[in-house]
């Protein structure tokens, strides 16, 4: 490369260092992209605090049915806008109506104390969100017959149990347990007692964390070891 290839080389190179970069067909300029981010930004900045603005707050579950003393849920407070847009962050004050029915902490673990109802309530930013509670324990059973006189080679005797409430009112769906005090005297199968030997026992039925007793009283001789139940 001679002198004068070199000169027009580098005159070329500085021609092209002043040029203005054109944008492809189609595209904006970087500094309109630019300008658009920084007011986007700044709605956003101005916005945002009316946006957060809680107007009202829901429990969920709104309804809590508990069966038993010790029985345990976890309770979710939902502070919304009117657009009902969650705001899942924000910390919520716990309080309940009536600690003799149900206690709650403050991360809204609720647990079943004892039968009746109440109201759970959360505070958000002052507003207040509520939930029905009812403890459906058992507080009773009702045994009908409570007592039998049996011989040997009677069949199965089978009471009508009922677990009851703390209203009186009879709770179905509850598992039922039934054990003889001596099973020499009584067996028990399933919500059934067997005359077994001569004696008297009882037989204790427990529902949850109630029990009652069955007095049985058994007459005649002893049956044979292997022919203690007749199904």
């Amino acid at each position: 490369m001679n002198a004068r290839q070199r000169r027009d080389r580098l005159a070329r190179g500085s021609r092209e260092a002043g040029r203005v970069p054109v944008e492809p067909p189609g595209t904006r300029p970087a500094r309109f992209r630019l300008l658009r981010g920084l007011l986007l930004f700044s709605a956003i900045a101005v916005l945002a605090p009316a946006c957060r603005k809680v107007d009202y707050v829901e429990i969920a579950p709104a309804q809590v049915v508990m069966k038993r003393r010790g029985e345990g849920l976890l309770l979710r407070a939902l502070p919304k806008n009117r657009n009902g847009f969650y705001f899942p962050r924000l910390p919520a004050r716990w309080s309940i109506d009536d600690r003799k029915v149900a206690k709650i902490d403050d991360n809204g673990q609720l647990t079943a104390v004892g039968p009746g109802r109440t109201v759970v309530s959360a505070e958000v930013e002052g507003h207040t969100g509520s939930a029905d509670v009812t403890v459906e324990s058992v507080e009773s059973i009702r045994i009908t017959p409570n007592w039998a006189e049996l011989k040997v080679d009677d069949p199965a005797f089978r009471p009508s149990i009922t677990p009851l409430d703390w209203q009186g009112h009879e709770l179905r769906g509850r598992s039922i347990e039934m054990k003889a005090a001596d099973e020499n005297v009584a067996d028990v199968d399933g919500e059934q007692v067997w005359p077994v030997g001569p004696g008297h026992t009882i037989v204790t039925v427990r529902v949850d964390d109630r029990t009652a007793p069955i007095d049985v009283t058994v007459t005649g001789p002893a049956k044979p070891a292997g022919k203690r139940h007749r199904h």
